[in-house]
């Protein structure tokens, strides 16, 4: 009955993964999970690289994070990050949240929290606020689905955007060892709630990772691919992370 369950789960989550929706052109974001690890404070340096394509020109995102745990259940983090558009680096975004795990498994499979962010973007570009509800359920010692949704607001700058926007991310990831996970994620965002558009209107992403550890690193190393009109074709990403 429980593989029954699980191999439902499974193709529930395959069928998400292939159908959701709207990412940012290089995309530098993770599937937020909800775990606050105590005492945790630590950088990471994530980078996403978009090769040139019809007739657009390459593109390269850097971005560093540093975040700290002040409580068994809180984390706070802040994320700088830049962009390369015209042969050289500019200022792109720089943003602080705050992760509340509310729920913890314990001798369940259910973990649970909610993460605000605020950020403040480039020159004309609107400052931004969301709030972000992420589930995880561990269904078996090696498999895990992480599940994000997101909702958006503009909240300054000169011409913001009206509305709310719902975006979502789904992870489904398979530990083989204690350092090496494989996993396979979507980013996705429906747009203006109330006025979705087309599939094809929207930018889906959806690829493959492989994560680990080495001599005290952590990474990850990505790939996107783009399965709608809107969406870049190719994205390429690498995420180093240090505790300290």
């Amino acid at each position: 009955m429980l593989l029954i369950k699980q191999s439902k789960l499974v193709i529930a989550v395959l069928t998400v993964l292939c159908i959701s929706a709207k990412t940012h052109a290089n995309n530098t974001s993770g599937v937020t999970g909800p775990i606050v690890k105590p005492n945790d404070q630590s950088y990471q340096f994530r980078t996403a690289y978009t090769p040139s394509d019809n007739g657009e020109r390459e593109q390269l995102v850097v971005r560093m994070n540093v975040q700290k745990s002040v409580s068994d259940d809180v984390r706070l983090r802040v994320v700088g990050q830049v962009r390369d558009t015209t042969g050289s680096f500019e200022f792109d975004s720089i943003s602080a949240d705050l992760l509340w795990q509310f729920q913890h498994k314990e001798d369940g499979i259910w973990d649970s929290a909610v993460r605000f962010d605020l950020k403040a973007r480039k020159a004309h570009r609107s400052e931004g606020f969301s709030f972000k509800w992420t589930n995880r359920w561990s269904f078996a010692p090696e498999w895990s689905l992480t599940q994000v949704l997101s909702f958006s607001r503009d909240i300054g700058g000169d011409n913001p955007a009206s509305g709310t926007y719902l975006e979502s991310r789904t992870g489904l990831a398979y530990k083989s060892s204690k350092n090496l996970t494989f996993s396979l994620d979507s980013f996705n965002q429906l747009g203006k709630i109330g006025d979705f558009g087309s599939a094809n209107q929207e930018s889906h992403q959806i690829g493959p990772s492989m994560s680990g550890k080495i001599e005290g690193f952590s990474y990850s190393v990505s790939y996107l691919a783009g399965v709608s009109s809107a969406a870049k074709d190719n994205v390429f990403r690498l995420f180093i992370g240090k505790s300290f």
